[in-house]
């Protein structure tokens, strides 16, 4: 198994298919934050289906990829659910899609996931775990990462690797 954590500024997908061609088969993919959805404030003036409908879209190119070469990808997505719009991983293999949602939002002024976000704020919740050759694998945003509670979370499901998306 390799991990390739892609740094891209955009979702383009003759730039992906290329990518992919030259990525062995039962790797693992990690996209970085605001590359399938643009960062947010560009998105503010959207609505809320078409940002879920851009996610949608690199899902189904990514899923069908995942089919193809049997990989895993981490990409993180904004989605939208009972008119909210909520920030995800989409965890994509050959058999599912999986959905972790970010568990603390940016509150910072200058760039505020909590009054953009609906995502929901209370305790640390499991992460998703998903095993590959042996390993236990988390993916995660890069925000996350400064909370002591989701490493206490990670060691507490036995997490070997964390994907960190930022």
């Amino acid at each position: 198994m390799r991990v390739f954590a892609l740094q891209l500024e955009s979702f383009k997908e003759t730039l992906m298919q290329s990518l992919f061609n030259s990525i062995p088969k039962q790797s693992v993919i990690v996209l970085p934050e605001y590359v399938i959805n643009p960062f947010f404030h560009h998105n503010m003036g959207l609505d809320v289906n078409e940002i879920s409908d851009q996610s949608k879209r690199a899902i189904e190119f990514l899923s069908q990829k995942c089919e193809e070469l049997d990989l895993i990808v981490s990409a993180p997505v904004l989605l939208e659910e009972h008119s909210k719009i909520y920030k995800k991983i989409a965890l994509i293999s050959k058999e599912s899609v999986k959905y972790y949602t970010q568990q603390r939002l940016i509150p910072y002024p200058h760039w505020d996931e909590e009054s953009f976000f609906d995502n929901e704020k209370s305790a640390f919740k499991e992460l998703l775990v998903f095993e590959r050759d042996g390993l236990r694998i988390a993916p995660l945003f890069g925000f996350e990462a400064h909370f002591d509670e989701i490493w206490v979370q990670a060691k507490n499901q036995s997490v070997d690797v964390v994907l960190l998306s930022s």
